[in-house]
């Protein structure tokens, strides 16, 4: 009965609710809430779950639109290509790791061979390099790598992400 409205609106989220009670958030700017107990606590739950669920898909699509993720592989390829300078061996391999890690998040360092199509003494010379530029990172020695974005490369890869706008003000015109 609770999850009625919600389950109707977003069939796909099963979720727990747990943490509803040590929300600091009134319940009653959700709906009519008189006892605590009942139909209209119940409704009210409803209503907060929607309103949290719909702000959440607002905030998703919002971000969506500004890291632009479809575009991001041939950006990656195009940043490789034009303006990686500090890469002159490797740039090629390296770009295929970064594709590859932007497509599944993770990989093992034993996939680098079987990526780039090097032997082994190679594929680790490949793996130093791209964590000594920054564009993987690991959490220890010989775990499994993941995408990273230096600073000098978000701007490229990331365009929307870091827009320079004018920030007015009544306090930044004399600044």
């Amino acid at each position: 009965r609770i999850f009625s409205s919600v389950v109707c609106r977003f069939p796909f989220i099963v979720c727990s609710l747990s943490w509803l009670p040590r929300l600091s958030i009134p319940l009653a700017q959700f709906g009519e809430v008189r006892s605590g107990r009942g139909d209209l606590s119940d409704a009210a739950l409803a209503d907060f779950c929607v309103f949290f669920l719909e702000t959440l898909l607002d905030q998703i699509r919002f971000m969506s639109g500004l890291l632009e993720l479809p575009a991001l592989r041939k950006r990656v390829e195009r940043y490789f290509q034009y303006e990686a300078d500090e890469l002159q061996r490797h740039r090629e391999p390296i770009m295929r790791v970064v594709r590859t890690l932007i497509d599944e998040g993770e990989i093992p360092r034993t996939r680098v061979q079987e990526i780039t199509g090097k032997a082994g003494t190679v594929a680790a010379e490949i793996i130093k390099r791209g964590l000594a530029e920054g564009y993987f990172e690991t959490s220890s020695p010989k775990g499994p790598l993941y995408p990273a974005f230096p600073i000098r490369v978000r701007e490229v890869l990331f365009p929307r992400l870091f827009l320079d706008l004018p920030v007015d003000g009544p306090d930044r015109e004399n600044v």
